[in-house]
């Protein structure tokens, strides 16, 4: 969460992005609160290469396919 947030430029602008308050965001960076299946993909795309929804959510996207982590 932290690489997401840094390429997003900062919580605060990683929440406008994703319409979400910068509380929420704090929740997820600390712990507090899992990130809701349905911000996975939105995080992905807010930050591309520096979070995917295999991290984020592997209990309910699996692991990433193989062409995902040879590319990481």
């Amino acid at each position: 969460m932290a690489a997401a947030i840094a390429a997003a430029g900062g919580q605060r602008k990683l929440a406008d992005a994703l319409g979400v308050t910068p509380g929420l965001v704090s929740q997820w960076l600390t712990g507090r609160t899992r990130v809701a299946p349905r911000w996975c993909i939105p995080l992905e795309n807010v930050a591309p290469q520096a979070v995917t929804r295999y991290q984020l959510r592997p209990d309910v996207f699996g692991t990433a396919p193989v062409s995902l982590q040879e590319a990481g």
